[in-house]
């Protein structure tokens, strides 16, 4: 217990509430919100069931006490929404897509992944050589750049 007389972010109160309204087992979940420094607090206690009975009947959380909702209910919308929204959404396109000019992180988006991380175009193509098999597509193309990637390769370690 902190020096406040809280328990785990319940106070002693909130749990001897919980504790004279409802028929407790050992198991009490209780839950403490605090969006801005203790403005909120919510207590559920779930209720004993009998030792001896056992439902068969699966357990429904939407309709349990354990079904918190933790988002508060939005509010009225603005009737100028869907338009601010909208023509927002037109000029933010019309400027990326035809305004802007192109820099030097559009061009470097540009280049192929294989140029920038050396050897991952052959382990790649080996993976996707079976695969395409499998699917039935024609492999002429990748088994050509992949006996052209062993070559360099082989010329390269050759020439160190």
């Amino acid at each position: 217990m902190g020096p406040s007389g809280r328990l785990f972010g319940i106070s002693l109160l909130e749990v001897r509430f919980c504790l004279k309204n409802h028929q407790v087992s050992s198991r009490v979940f209780c839950r403490y919100f605090t969006p801005s420094h203790a403005i909120h607090t919510t207590t559920i206690c779930l209720k004993q069931t009998k030792k001896n009975e056992i439902s068969s009947e699966p357990y429904k959380f939407t309709i349990s006490a354990a079904n918190i909702p933790t988002l508060p209910k939005s509010g009225p919308i603005n009737k100028y929404q869907p338009y601010i929204v909208t023509v927002s959404l037109a000029i933010f396109m019309i400027y990326f897509f035809f305004l802007r000019e192109e820099n030097d992180i559009d061009q470097q988006l540009n280049t192929s992944l294989f140029r920038r991380v050396p050897n991952l175009e052959e382990p790649h193509l080996r993976q996707a050589i079976p695969q395409m098999r499998d699917s039935g597509m024609d492999t002429t193309e990748a088994e050509i750049r992949l006996r052209d990637i062993v070559a360099k390769r082989q010329e390269q370690e050759k020439k160190h």
